[in-house]
């Protein structure tokens, strides 16, 4: 069985700057080392997992503080003081999202790095669209989903085209092609009769439903056996050829 598809990563860049960030210093200043280590754990658990976002719950917070080793009430406080700070989004959260513009664009970027097709963020998740800035990565975003596609439609091209490459267009033979065709290779012209109208009803398809490319090969196949040449192959009086039984019971095809 083939792998799904991973959306986590096994590591996510991290500005050299971070601690110089507002936001960040005014987490560290209410939480100290405590409120950066559970921001970082709980960026580390997006990337490494669904990408770029986390479900979380009330049991989520026991989660967080077993692993980091910190009481279970600090820890959502610290996860709330994050939401208010918009280091997560707001909205998202309410729904149990824990995820921001710059945990998305970041996952975007990576994706692009790592060569990854697949770097839609959901539309349900996309933080803040009236954004110009989140607008432009949602517009890439559906670019790049629409090059996908595009990329995705020229492969099956090429691959029907390498498909029939080398097989020539059928078209169908006379009646009288069929006929001289027959009697040069020592049938009645009444077994060639049989041939044409039943295959030509049958719009050219074997009664296994195959389509005819080479009528010739056809009849030397199926129809040119010796047993074939007495004249038993002829239709019996009032027998139509709609009728299974107007087969030649010597071949495998009608």
């Amino acid at each position: 069985m083939g792998r799904g598809k991973r959306y986590g990563f096994d590591y996510y860049p991290k500005d050299t700057n971070v601690f110089s960030d507002l936001k960040i210093r005014r987490l560290k200043s209410r939480y100290g080392g405590d409120g950066y280590m559970v921001y970082d754990y709980l960026c580390c658990e997006a990337f490494g997992d669904k990408g770029y976002y986390i479900e979380y719950d009330k049991d989520y917070y026991f989660d967080v503080a077993d692993i980091l080793k910190l009481d279970e009430e600090r820890v959502k406080e610290i996860i709330d003081f994050c939401i208010q700070l918009d280091l997560f989004d707001t909205f998202q959260a309410k729904k149990g999202i824990l995820t921001s513009r710059g945990i998305q664009r970041r996952w975007i970027d990576m994706c692009r790095s790592a060569k990854r097709s697949d770097n839609e963020i959901r539309q349900d998740l996309l933080v803040l669209e009236n954004s110009p800035l989140t607008e432009v990565y949602a517009e890439e975003t559906r670019v790049n989903s629409e090059e996908i596609h595009i990329n995705s439609e020229e492969i099956t091209q090429r691959k029907e085209r390498k498909e029939t490459k080398g097989k020539k267009e059928f078209i169908a033979p006379s009646q009288s092609e069929v006929s001289k065709y027959f009697v040069e290779n020592g049938f009645t012209e009444q077994l060639a009769e049989r041939f044409y109208k039943g295959y030509s009803e049958a719009n050219w398809h074997d009664t296994k439903g195959n389509k005819i490319r080479i009528w010739k090969q056809k009849a030397q196949q199926v129809w040119f056996k010796s047993e074939n040449k007495n004249g038993k192959a002829v239709l019996a009086p009032g027998q139509k050829l709609s009728d299974p039984e107007w087969n030649n019971p010597n071949a495998k095809d009608f």
